[in-house]
């Protein structure tokens, strides 16, 4: 139980795994008085549930994914056992014994040699590095940051301390009063070599990322609208925000559901806090509107990437810093038009019937190709859109690529333009048609269509579209979060209703104030 998160992106879940620690002496003992207890019960059912993988799943959705931070509930309980031991003046010299030997255990267990990844490797590793990783054997290196574990077993000796000077003096007026501050004092202390230690034991310095990854602002020398997208890196898969481009991949664990459904359907996985798409995701890429992908070298030399990327339709753009940046050949821009449209049971259908190998690969090719509507839209824009005969959606490959993704740039849209209320774009069209965008289809979207509004067409598992007539098309979709003119009414009828009540009773104090002073001019 107290040595079960290995992962240095969860200090502090694993932080919480040596907590239990800090109760041992009087859990114990309480347990050992109080056997029927609730507390008791409910300690055994968590020890139960932390020991075995498909219980402590529960926590996350019974998904594959392990978090930790559910031990915060048992060790809550665990400081009310000790809280209910000293309440109720129980002999903590069992409990204290016993947190002595597990002290002792599991500085021993610390003390035992761990593979480790190699110094030089750590920070190629945190940029993404997966493959041809060099480790090493070495002795005190049972946890992945050995200052905090020291400062864990300290604690926990200071902690035992203080309970032994309590159980022997608890009796002397004023005892409780001295080790509260005591405990407040040593919580500080506890906190900031926590952060200090944790800013130590960082795995890369922090002024070397910032300048060559954060501050880095790529030359690319496109005044076109794009998307950006790393290839090889969760770390920074966000800086792109911060560059000033708009991102393909994100690292955010608030996301529209309609992003979560679209990452699933194209991924085959959940989006788990982060979108972020591979080399194999290439075909997603271009429908996504993505010009440039970055991707890192191992940061101490260029010429060699952490992962070199292997992409249809990509080629080497050019390096800097430390980065690779490779053009995507088969961009296609914000906004075009698909000839055919799909319903996705007879896309899953024909997956399922006929692709063995690399099914969502062979899922994106097929996107590109047809739209994936509704059954009811379909029905509806069966004028604008013709559903895909069975026989287009075979032998879909690199080559099938190329094709698509040609014939979606030469009917997409002339111009793309876009703020923090919206994006508006302009396309002339031959025909009746379906114009995709790579933008959620979330409520609080409104779109007209030359001036006049229309509905937004909920597309790809979650993104939009919009019905345009033959001619130009001048298309304007603009967002207000749902809630917030309803927000804004309550909030001006409650400020007046707020002004107009602290009015009254600001005339009502200044009437009283008159009839007391008219009050004591008349005894006078």
């Amino acid at each position: 139980m107290l040595f079960t998160s290995q992962d240095n992106t969860h200090n502090w879940a694993s932080i919480s795994l040596y907590l239990p620690l800090f109760t041992i002496t009087g859990v114990v003992v309480f347990l050992k008085k109080n056997p029927k207890s609730w507390v008791t019960y409910f300690l055994k059912v968590c020890l139960i549930i932390a020991l075995v993988p498909g219980l402590n799943s529960m926590f996350s959705l019974f998904n594959s994914s392990y978090y930790a931070r559910w031990y915060y509930m048992p060790i809550l309980i665990m400081c009310l056992a000790t809280s209910k031991a000293l309440e109720l003046d129980y002999d903590l010299k069992f409990g204290i014994k016993i947190e002595i030997v597990a002290l002792f255990i599991l500085t021993g267990i610390f003390c035992l040699p761990n593979k480790v990844i190699k110094e030089s490797e750590r920070l190629s590793v945190a940029l993404g590095k997966k493959e041809n990783i060099e480790t090493e054997i070495k002795w005190f290196k049972f946890s992945d940051v050995p200052v905090l574990f020291w400062q864990c077993i300290a604690f926990s000796i200071v902690f035992m301390l203080i309970v032994f000077v309590y159980d022997h003096e608890r009796k002397k007026s004023g005892i409780l009063k001295k080790i509260s501050i005591v405990l407040v004092v040593i919580n500080i202390i506890n906190f900031i070599i926590f952060i200090n230690s944790t800013i130590a034991e960082t795995i890369f310095d922090s002024e070397k990322v910032y300048d060559s990854f954060i501050a880095y602002e790529p030359q690319l020398n496109d005044n076109s609208v794009y998307r950006i997208a790393h290839a090889s890196s969760n770390s920074n898969v966000n800086y792109g925000m911060i560059w000033g481009y708009m991102n393909a991949g994100c690292f955010n664990s608030v996301e529209a559901n309609e992003i979560n459904d679209f990452y699933y359907n194209i991924k085959g996985e959940k989006r788990n806090m982060m979108s972020r798409y591979e080399s194999e995701d290439y075909p997603a890429y271009s429908l996504l509107s993505v010009k440039y992908i970055f991707n890192l070298s191992t940061g101490d030399d260029l010429n060699v990437e952490i992962n070199p990327v292997k992409m249809a339709g990509c080629s080497l753009y050019d390096k800097q810093q430390c980065y690779y940046i490779y053009k995507n050949d088969c961009y296609i821009p914000f906004g075009f038009m698909y000839d055919y449209c799909i319903d996705d049971k007879t896309l899953e259908e024909y997956l399922d019937e006929n692709v063995t190998e690399n099914k969502y690969q062979y899922k994106k090719f097929a996107m590109l190709r047809a739209l994936v509507l509704y059954d009811d839209d379909i029905e509806q824009y069966k004028d604008y859109i013709k559903l895909l005969p069975p026989s287009m959606l075979e032998n879909l490959d690199e080559e099938s690529y190329y094709s698509d993704c040609e014939n979606r740039r030469a009917k997409s849209c002339s111009s793309f333009e876009y703020d923090s209320k919206g994006y508006c774009a302009q396309i002339t069209a031959a025909r009746k048609g379906i114009v995709f965008f790579s933008v959620p289809c979330s409520d609080g979207w409104t779109v007209k269509v030359n001036g006049i509004e229309t509905e937004i067409i909920k597309a790809h598992y979650g993104l939009s579209a919009v019905a345009v007539e033959p001619g130009e098309n001048k298309i304007e979709f603009a967002y207000e979060t749902p809630g917030i003119a309803e927000g804004k009414m309550i909030t001006f009828v409650s400020a007046t209703v707020l002004i107009i009540y602290s009015v009254l009773v600001i005339i009502q104090r200044r009437r009283r104030r008159v009839v007391r002073k008219s009050g004591e001019k008349v005894d006078g």
